[in-house]
């Protein structure tokens, strides 16, 4: 909870600085998050055209430790189009 309310008093948002990247950015989100659900993701996506989103079933808020293998999987075929 602490970590989340310092969040809040930083200087910059993700929105702020999503806006201003002008690189290909990939986003992998877990379905079942629980932590910060797929709903913030989205919006996320949104602030940037750059921004692929893939939201990814069955997966929660550690994706690249729950399915290390699938991570990679979907990381390496984005980068090699990128």
């Amino acid at each position: 909870i602490a970590l989340s309310k310092s969040v809040k008093n930083f200087p910059f948002s993700a929105w702020d600085l999503l806006k201003q990247v002008n690189i290909p950015i990939l986003l992998l989100w877990g379905k079942l998050d629980r932590l910060i659900p797929p709903t913030f993701a989205q919006d996320l996506a949104e602030t940037n055209p750059q921004i692929t989103l893939k939201l990814l079933d069955n997966l929660g808020h550690c994706i690249h430790d729950e399915a290390p293998a699938l991570f990679h999987q979907i990381f390496f075929d984005w980068q090699k189009s990128h």
